[in-house]
């Protein structure tokens, strides 16, 4: 190992003072005159030249960065130039599905608050989405803490077991609604003032969101909801008094632009209390398209149009000439505009005005051709008490008018003012 590591293998033609280095003897014969090594002082032509100025050295240092980083741009912008753009919207999501609504510009959390909707009526007005607003941080939040921002950490932190998602999520809530309106017939002579009593149970299971190529999202929902309403007029209590079950499945779509569609297929059932027979059921596809914008951090607009095609079926106990089972067979038009402010730490209270627009064009029999609008307003106060826990006062204002059809029919045109509030208990699984 040690000869071939002092092993040197001499080239042809190389010579020092005109003696030819062939061999190792020659080699050692001139060793006097001859090192091996790195040469001490630059020379040029046997010369020893003058060292390099500091300025040339410098200049000759960026001249070579300067060249590198030229040539190292070039082939990295080569290879970048093969790669395909970022897709807009690749990383676009929203808890939309999970609650109706397309995922506001705020990052906060969002709770669901419940919007006061007119009493039930068999065409199909109730309001069967909660509206999602934004609120305060859970109290989870609150109490974690925070890294302070002027120190890094540099203990070792202990590993944390992150629990994969579950594939479906599942909430419930319970709500209590007592009002008071002057027009429990929705009739337009002999107005009849009443209290009403609406208590609902209900709950929804939702899907994780998947996409459906590079802009489409969807997430797959099935609501569950049963309502009782008690009329405390005496004269129309055995009338008016139901019980309402609705079962709906769908899939929430986040598109582009922060807008949320959302079809749906239902199946409704209203029962009398008194008697305990049923009085109709529908079944009603639907196709509802949101979008909320924020136009300052605590004021946002919410836009909700839905177009909604119930098939109805009535209980006729006797069959008269003119009526139908399925009279109430109609096509609805509904558009929303609702302004939302949110006041106070976090967002916990909300004032919220709305105003809305409702068409419903009846499709069968004698019925066929007529069509209804109703015009909507009222306003909403909501406090946020608790996380699970929400308060509202509302005054909603209605009325119904009708096209030429309508009044041949003696369609009843009405007014009414309802004033009440509601409190809202959730919990999320």
């Amino acid at each position: 190992m040690a000869e071939q590591i002092d092993r040197i293998k001499f080239l042809k033609k190389v010579s020092s003072g005109g003696n030819t280095l062939l061999n190792r003897q020659t080699f050692d014969q001139f060793d006097c005159i001859i090192s091996i090594g790195k040469i001490p002082k630059p020379y040029l032509n046997g010369q020893l030249q003058p060292p390099m100025k500091p300025y040339k050295t410098l200049l000759l240092f960026t001249v070579s960065f300067g060249m590198g980083s030229i040539v190292a741009l070039g082939q990295w912008g080569t290879k970048d130039a093969n790669k395909s753009k970022p897709v807009k919207f690749e990383d676009f999501h929203s808890n939309l599905g999970q609650q109706g609504i397309i995922e506001l510009t705020n990052s906060r959390p969002m709770l669901p608050l419940t919007n006061p909707g007119p009493r039930f009526v068999p065409s199909g007005n109730l309001q069967s989405n909660p509206v999602v607003l934004p609120s305060g941080i859970s109290a989870a939040q609150r109490a974690a803490p925070t890294p302070s921002s002027g120190r890094k950490s540099w203990a070792r932190k202990k590993p944390v077991d992150e629990k994969k998602p579950s594939s479906v999520s599942v909430s419930v809530f319970a709500g209590s609604r007592p009002y008071q309106t002057n027009n429990v017939l929705r009739s337009e002579s002999g107005e009849m003032d009443s209290g009403v009593w609406e208590n609902t149970l209900g709950g929804s299971i939702t899907g994780q969101p998947f996409k459906v190529g590079n802009y489409v999202s969807l997430v797959p929902r099935l609501d569950l909801i049963m309502q009782w309403s008690n009329y405390g007029e005496e004269t129309v209590s055995d009338l008016l008094d139901y019980r309402f079950g609705m079962i709906k499945g769908g899939v929430g779509v986040s598109l582009p632009r922060d807008w949320t569609l959302n079809a749906a297929l239902e199946y409704d059932v209203l029962h009398s209390q008194s008697s305990g027979d049923q009085m109709f059921d529908a079944v009603a596809p639907s196709l509802q398209l949101q979008k909320v914008v924020g136009l300052r951090e605590t004021t946002f607009l919410m836009l909700d149009g839905m177009l909604k095609l119930s098939n109805t079926n009535r209980e006729i106990d006797v069959l008269l000439p003119g009526i139908f089972a399925d009279d109430g067979d109609n096509l609805q038009a509904t558009l929303n505009l609702s302004l939302i402010q949110t006041f106070g730490e976090n967002g916990k209270y909300v004032l919220m005005p709305t105003l809305g627009l409702t068409r419903s064009e009846y499709l069968r029999n004698t019925q066929d051709g007529r069509a209804d609008l109703v015009f909507s307003g009222g306003v909403s106060g909501i406090w946020q008490a608790l996380d699970w826990l929400s308060l509202q006062t509302f005054l909603n204002y209605s009325t119904l008018s009708t096209n030429s059809k309508g009044e041949v029919l003696n369609s009843s045109t009405f007014e009414a003012w309802d004033i009440g509030l509601s409190i809202t208990a959730s919990h999320a699984f």
